[in-house]
């Protein structure tokens, strides 16, 4: 009895023994190896009607590599293995297959997605903004999207388009827009005669649409401007004025563009006018709405182009209603981004003048931030625009000391409008927001006598500096 228990013992474990070794060597099952693993498998499985469990356990060990054998059998008697590297580059390419899949039948089956109002940083506020300057017959728009700023002037472009600020029947008049290469209005810094003397001094102006000159043609706007008045009154310095405007832009943005374009130039004066755009109200705040390029530039690229991306965005998205609109940039971080370029100012021993341009009531807590700001520096001089033009129509002073300008703005708004409206001799809309050629002229003379050359005291601000005209 023990040498039948014995025998069968040692005919199981030449099996396991023979199937061990079939599975380590993934080999192919001959005819021979079948018969003998077949035949000794028979054998060991006679021994079943013994209770022993060590035999019963054996047995189920045998079973399981019975059906190794099988399955080898059945595959042509070899057990290939996938490489796992294999399997990743698989799993990805079904990935990558089902992405573009469903990419192409959002681009085939699922409309565009468009915003119904110009919000900020949407293509129709992009396509908005160059329509306020250029012609319709450019085939290339003034801007163009961008992931960290939201939108840029397009670099390397001379551009036509007109004043369209007018009265109906008056004088239409051409404008002239010119984008560098480095992508700001006007000449490149440090390309012009000035600024090859040794005894230049530089001016960067970084702001909105008013330092960018909407709508005036380049030789008005009022870094331009500026430049001129302080090269005929300067007899011992060369200037330089930059102009880094873009209109539409936040201290968010401002901060950004000056890290990209600016961080390396050398500058005596930083003007700064941010404040009308970063109060403004909109469903998302700037740096909620801009792409942040610190990333992974691939995945926001994704983000941008793709239809999937935006159906999903459009889909999650909530729908802000207007009384939830929040600044484009809050008034903490408006101000932060003052102090960084206050410190960027004093890094090289300049000093910052804030032009003012609010003009909305609505605005003031932004106004007031900026007072405390600019006294907590020596190196911070602050000019409130709105008002110190208001003094100046006032006075009426600008008929006469800038009548080589009053004509071209007389026949683009014709006498009886001007009466009517005697502000628009300083402001090139309807809506005064905005300074024309009289206006920027007047500014950089101010500017230049206040704080450039003869410095003297600014008039405090008058009463009611905020009531519209």
């Amino acid at each position: 009895m023990l040498d039948n228990h014995a025998g069968a013992t040692r005919a199981t474990l030449q099996v396991l023994s023979d199937v061990d070794k079939v599975e380590s060597q993934f080999g192919r099952v001959d005819q021979y190896s079948q018969q003998n693993s077949t035949g000794q498998l028979s054998a060991a499985r006679s021994v079943a009607s013994s209770p022993s469990v060590c035999q019963t356990a054996a047995l189920s060990q045998v079973w399981i590599h019975e059906q190794v054998i099988h399955a080898t059998m059945q595959t042509g008697g070899a057990m290939r293995t996938i490489p796992l590297h294999r399997k990743v580059l698989f799993s990805l390419f079904v990935v990558i297959v089902f992405v573009i899949t469903v990419e192409v039948a959002c681009r085939i089956f699922a409309p565009a997605v468009e915003s119904s109002t110009r919000n900020v940083g949407s293509r129709k506020f992009v396509e908005w903004l160059s329509e306020l300057s250029i012609s319709d017959k450019e085939q290339v728009p003034l801007y163009k999207p961008d992931a960290d700023l939201l939108w840029v002037l397009t670099p390397d472009r001379v551009f036509q388009g007109e004043n369209y600020h007018r009265s109906p029947d008056a004088e239409s008049q051409p404008i002239t827009i010119t984008i560098n290469k480095d992508g700001y209005r006007g000449p490149l810094a440090g390309s012009t005669h000035q600024s090859s003397s040794d005894n230049c001094r530089r001016i960067l102006c970084l702001g909105d649409s008013n330092f960018f000159g909407y709508p005036l043609d380049d030789a008005n706007t009022f870094p331009a401007t500026l430049q001129r008045v302080l090269n005929h009154d300067d007899q011992h310095s060369e200037w330089e004025v930059v102009n880094g405007g873009v209109p539409g832009y936040t201290s968010f943005q401002g901060r950004r563009l000056f890290e990209a374009k600016f961080k390396d130039l050398k500058f005596d004066w930083l003007f700064v006018s941010f404040l009308n755009n970063d109060a403004w109200p909109q469903p998302r705040a700037d740096k909620d709405a801009a792409i942040t390029g610190s990333g992974n530039t691939a995945a926001n690229w994704f983000v941008a182009h793709s239809r999937t991306a935006q159906l999903l965005n459009a889909q999650l998205r909530p729908v802000v209603r207007s009384f939830d609109f929040v600044p484009r940039v809050a008034l903490n971080d408006f101000l932060s981004n003052y102090t960084f370029l206050l410190e960027q100012a004093e890094k090289q021993d300049a000093k910052m003048l804030i032009l003012d341009y609010c003009v909305y009531p609505e605005y003031q807590s932004y106004t007031d931030g900026l007072l405390r700001f600019s006294e907590r520096s020596a190196q911070v001089k602050y000019l409130h625009v709105a008002s110190q033009a208001a003094l100046a129509m006032e006075q009426q002073a600008h008929l006469t000391q800038f009548s080589e300008l009053t004509e071209g703005v007389r026949r683009r708004w014709e006498a009886n409008f001007l009466q009517q409206h005697p502000y628009l001799w300083f402001y090139a809309e309807f809506n005064p927001e905005h300074l024309n050629e009289i206006g920027t002229a007047w500014l950089s003379d101010t500017v230049v006598k206040t704080f450039l050359t003869h410095p003297r005291s600014v008039p405090a601000l008058p009463e009611g500096h905020f009531e519209k005209k």
